[in-house]
């Protein structure tokens, strides 16, 4: 679906705002969510821990990046009673899940 894929690459970028990594953009992106929320990421290597780590160094994501994010999963995050036109909403798990999952530091 061209329409998905074009959404993603553009979630990619916003992720990746301010020099951060795609895993530390997701990262930052749970911690702007809530700083309730204590990401535990997986890793296989040193490089990919100390990679982790310095999302710190980063901070959540600014929240003009969180509402842009968020359009992109579920349409105009402003008018959320309102019927989507033209957008599919993009379920949180799989918008972001590609993002980490599949990708090595």
């Amino acid at each position: 679906n061209p329409e998905f894929v074009s959404r993603m690459d553009a979630i990619r970028e916003l992720l990746t705002t301010g020099g951060r990594t795609l895993v530390q953009g997701a990262l930052g992106w749970l911690w702007a969510k809530s700083d309730l929320n204590i990401p535990i990421p997986g890793a296989r290597t040193p490089e990919q821990i100390a990679g982790s780590a310095s999302t710190v160094d980063h901070g959540p994501l600014p929240k003009d990046v969180m509402n842009e994010i968020e359009t992109l999963i579920v349409g105009n995050p402003d008018a959320a009673d309102k019927p989507r036109q033209h957008q599919t909403p993009l379920p949180l798990q799989s918008a972001l899940r590609p993002l980490v999952c599949h990708h090595d530091l």
